[in-house]
């Protein structure tokens, strides 16, 4: 998801040098197909292609794992409290995996208090 965004940044970039801005960040789910106009002169216009090109693969490779991890924790003995954080405003599926992992059995923690320190 990293290299993704360094891929978005390097397109809006190089659309900015050549004085085409492009959505703000809440709408950059569209910068991949961004296409300019006609009649704008892109140099070298073959840049351009590169770019969007390097977000299409990078976001392509995130959908791929995305739905590789999804196969995966489907068996995770984990899965319940997956689907738990998932009921969280702001917590998906990578984001509640992550947690998970990260932390291991929560019943070590005998007191919330000690999870969050």
């Amino acid at each position: 998801m990293h290299d993704r965004g360094r891929a978005r940044q390097r397109l809006r970039s190089f659309l900015l040098r050549q004085g085409i801005h492009t959505p703000a960040a809440g709408g950059d789910q569209h910068i991949s197909c961004f296409c300019p106009r006609s009649n704008l002169r892109i140099r070298p216009p073959y840049r351009v292609h590169e770019y969007r090109l390097a977000v299409h693969v990078r976001t392509e490779c995130v959908e791929r794992l995305e739905t590789a991890l999804r196969t995966q924790v489907q068996s995770w003995r984990s899965l319940p409290v997956v689907q738990a954080l998932m009921t969280l405003r702001g917590i998906d599926l990578l984001s509640a995996v992550t947690i998970i992992a990260e932390l291991g059995d929560l019943r070590r923690f005998p007191h919330p208090r000690e999870l969050m320190g």
